[in-house]
């Protein structure tokens, strides 16, 4: 299982865009493939329809309460399948921030997946920040497409990046912005 974190700093470049379609197209060709929504603004997930659905974000199995499993919904397209995103994401923030493995715990929640191989891709729809939620998102990843935002740029700019960037990140490819 390949695991893409789609990131970016910015709002409105394309990064929701870039995962659905990428999906989209990656499932076209059979693959099977999960589209995780990590913004809080949901845009990945109204995509597919599902904006009225609450409570179903990864916010519960980030801090241990659910398991991953329990959030994944089919979407109308075969072989293509989300696991929501909703307000409450944005919680996750602080809660995660006071965790001793706050860095990795989109990676220890992504566990259960390696384990089954039911997914050959997993998209990460990063928010538009360098907070807890996109640095999870790195370091879980095994492959990073950003349009503009290089892993430098996130190991001077955000606190605790340069610990993660040593040890955390995978190979990135920088799309030009």
């Amino acid at each position: 299982m390949k695991i893409v974190a789609i990131a970016n700093q910015k709002g409105g470049v394309g990064k929701t865009t870039t995962a659905v379609n990428l999906g989209a197209a990656l499932a076209e060709i059979g693959h099977r493939i999960l589209i995780i929504d990590l913004d809080p603004q949901a845009n990945a997930t109204s995509s597919f329809g599902l904006q009225a659905v609450e409570q179903t974000s990864l916010y519960e199995p980030l801090l241990g309460d659910a398991s991953i499993t329990e959030r994944i919904f089919p979407t109308e397209r075969e072989a293509l399948f989300i696991v929501p995103s909703d307000l409450d994401l944005a919680g996750a923030e602080v809660e995660i921030a006071r965790m001793p493995n706050h860095l990795t715990r989109l990676a220890e929640t992504l566990q259960p997946l390696h384990a089954d191989e039911t997914f050959d891709f997993v998209l990460l729809d990063c928010p538009p920040s360098l907070g807890i939620l996109m640095t999870n998102a790195l370091a879980a990843a095994t492959f990073g497409a950003s349009s503009g935002l290089s892993v430098q740029t996130c190991v001077t700019r955000a606190p605790g990046m340069r610990t993660v960037s040593s040890r955390c990140f995978p190979r990135y490819a920088v799309m030009p912005g």
